[in-house]
């Protein structure tokens, strides 16, 4: 009998062990079996101390990463950018920006900034230099989070309403607005985290609300009655309107305090 594969191997899960067996030909053709049984209450003890470890350098990088906790928020409202990202940021840069002249020479030297290899009038093979591997990594896994996953608005909201319960402050969202952002399927995920807070209110569009938003689209020359409710609603609290496309609440109120995202 002909031998197809001169190895082989096999793994049977069960609730309270694991075993592997693997089958090896030699070059005789004989066989032989090697098995290895695993208890899943070991792998398991092996991963509680692996985690218990984790946390335990996660906490102390916590601790000693205290002074600089406004810094750390600040990293954190960038779309991408979470905990562990800027902790890198922190460790591969540091805090004396004085160090780089500008972000370009930053981004320069984490490995992110094509060679400019021209002769002739002919460019040539233009690869980034390998820079800091660690920075470069962080922010390439960032970017292509980013860039693949939700939209940049949707983490721009995430750090803004981490920075506003961080401040005790609330957010008064109108229904109509609501409506125009649940379209977008790609954003109802995050949407509807940020909807759960406590600190979130969903502003119904009533008789009142809406008369107002006619009288004010009326006298502005405008139609949209959604960007209306809006402005009549932060008029009322002297509230800042975040939005990602100021013109239209501009149009109805030039000075509306607006926050672009």
């Amino acid at each position: 009998m002909q031998v197809v594969y001169r190895r082989c191997c096999g793994m049977d899960v069960h609730k309270d062990s694991i075993t592997a067996c693997v089958l090896v030909f030699n070059d005789k053709g004989e066989k032989k079996a090697r098995r290895k049984e695993f208890g899943t209450r070991e792998l398991l003890d092996d991963l509680e101390r692996v985690e218990k470890k984790r946390n335990e350098i996660e906490e102390e990088i916590e601790q000693r990463l205290q002074p600089q906790q406004a810094l750390m928020e600040r990293l954190t409202t960038m779309p991408g950018v979470d905990g562990v990202t800027a902790w890198t940021l922190l460790a591969e840069l540091g805090t004396d920006r004085s160090i780089f002249p500008d972000a370009d020479h930053a981004a320069s030297w984490a490995g992110l900034v094509p060679a400019n290899h021209e002769s002739g009038g002919k460019r040539h093979n233009a690869r980034t230099r390998k820079g800091n591997r660690w920075l470069r990594r962080a922010l390439c896994q960032t970017a292509w989070a980013v860039a693949h996953q939700i939209p940049i608005i949707a983490y721009h909201l995430i750090a803004l309403l981490q920075r506003a319960l961080a401040r005790g402050r609330t957010f008064q969202v109108p229904s109509g607005v609501l409506g125009q952002a649940w379209r977008n399927g790609r954003v109802q995920a995050i949407l509807a985290r940020f909807l759960r807070g406590e600190e979130v209110k969903i502003v119904p569009l009533d008789a009142q609300l809406a008369r107002a938003c006619g009288e004010l689209c009326g006298a502005t020359n405008t139609a949209d009655i959604i960007d209306a409710s809006v402005v009549i609603l932060a008029r009322a609290r002297r509230d800042t309107i975040v939005t990602s496309d100021p013109d239209d609440p501009r149009r109805l109120d030039p000075s509306a305090a607006i926050l672009v995202v």
